[in-house]
């Protein structure tokens, strides 16, 4: 049908943008910030699990919805999943080079001696240190 214009009807109908899901978004912004994060250990962790529980929820209520943003969620999801691998690869190689470094009696008694040698400049620290030292079973 043309209106008096020239124009058709549906032409004169306004274009509206499909609404990206929120959570969609921040799944995938997290996750970026998660993979910056990860060689901290523990703040890439938290980011990685946080961006992925958005993704997938996210990508549910875009889709029950009828949002766009599933593919950001689902890059979100992903990049999570690598935070995640970095992260744990990282604390698994800190924890064996710590576990490996408690059983070398040199590292033992590099501690020792400068523990000792703490004592002569500040004797309230040398104790600090030596409860440290006990407490990662260090003596």
């Amino acid at each position: 049908m043309e209106t008096p214009e020239g124009h058709s009807e549906a032409q004169k109908q306004p274009i509206v943008p499909q609404k990206t899901n929120g959570m969609c978004i921040a799944a995938f912004v997290l996750a970026l910030g998660a993979i910056l994060t990860a060689p901290f250990v523990i703040p890439g962790f938290l980011a990685s699990i946080l961006a992925l529980v958005l993704g997938i929820l996210g990508i549910k209520k875009a889709k029950r919805e009828g949002h766009s943003g599933e593919t950001l969620g689902m890059w979100g999801i992903v990049l999570s999943c690598l935070s995640l691998l970095v992260s744990l690869t990282l604390a698994g190689i800190a924890t064996w080079f710590f576990l490996e470094l408690k059983k070398s009696d040199e590292f033992k008694q590099e501690i020792r001696e400068q523990i000792e040698h703490q004592k002569e400049i500040d004797p309230e620290g040398a104790k600090k240190a030596e409860k440290i030292f006990h407490f990662l079973g260090l003596d």
